[in-house]
C-alpha cells in the first residue's frame, strides 16, 4: 500500500512512533538515575515499537505480509502493560513479592509462545479501510490479563496517592493516573 493512498489509515501509527521516540530518548537519557526511569523508558520503547509495527502492517502489500507484522505487534503491545506496571511499582517504591515476578514471567512466556503459535492473531482480512486482524482464541484472555496489569498499576499509584501527605507528590501521582487512562 502507498502511505498517501489513505493517510488517515497509515500515518497515525507513524506519528505515534515518532512522538514515542522523542519521549523515549528524553526518558532514556535519565534512565541511569532511577529504576522508574528505566521501566518508563521500556514502556515507551514498547509503544514506539508497536506503533512502528502497526505502520509497517498498514503499508503491507498483501494480507500475508500484514499478518506477519500483526503477529509481532500483539506481543509487544501486551508487553507494554507489564512495563507500565513495573514503572508504577518503581515510581511509588512499592516492594514486590516473588509471586508478582512469577506472574510477570509466566505472562511474558505465554504471550510469546501463543504469539508464535498464531493463537493471538489467526489471520488478516482486507476491509474497505485496510487490513483487519482476526484474533485467535487466546488473544482475549491475554488482553484481559494485560488490562489487569494496567489496573494493578493504577491501583499502586492510587495507594501511593492516599499514603502521601505532600501536595506536589499527590499532584504528580494524580497527573500520572489521569494520563494513564488515555491509552486504556
Amino acid at each position: 500500500m502507498n502511505v498517501f493512498a489513505n493517510p488517515a489509515y497509515s500515518l497515525p501509527p507513524l506519528l505515534a512512533a515518532v512522538f514515542s521516540g522523542f519521549l523515549f530518548v528524553a526518558v532514556a537519557r535519565r534512565a541511569a538515575r532511577s529504576p522508574a526511569h528505566i521501566y518508563f523508558a521500556l514502556f515507551l520503547l514498547a509503544v514506539l515499537t508497536s506503533s512502528f509495527l502497526i505502520f509497517l502492517m498498514r503499508l503491507s502489500p498483501n494480507v500475508e505480509r500484514a499478518l506477519f507484522w500483526e503477529r509481532l505487534v500483539i506481543p509487544v503491545m501486551l508487553t507494554s502493560s507489564i512495563c507500565f506496571y513495573a514503572f508504577t511499582r518503581a515510581y511509588t517504591r512499592t516492594e514486590g513479592g516473588r509471586s508478582v515476578l512469577v506472574g510477570i514471567l509466566l505472562y511474558l512466556a505465554a504471550i510469546v509462545a501463543l504469539g508464535f503459535k498464531g493463537m493471538l492473531v489467526e489471520r488478516m482480512d482486507l476491509q474497505s479501510y485496510g487490513y483487519a486482524p482476526v484474533f485467535g482464541p487466546a488473544f482475549y484472555l491475554t488482553a484481559i490479563i494485560g488490562y489487569i496489569w494496567i489496573l494493578l498499576g493504577l491501583l499502586t499509584l492510587h495507594r501511593a496517592y492516599l499514603r502521601s501527605k505532600i501536595y506536589e507528590e499527590r499532584n504528580r501521582l494524580l497527573y500520572i493516573m489521569v494520563a494513564s487512562l488515555f491509552p486504556v
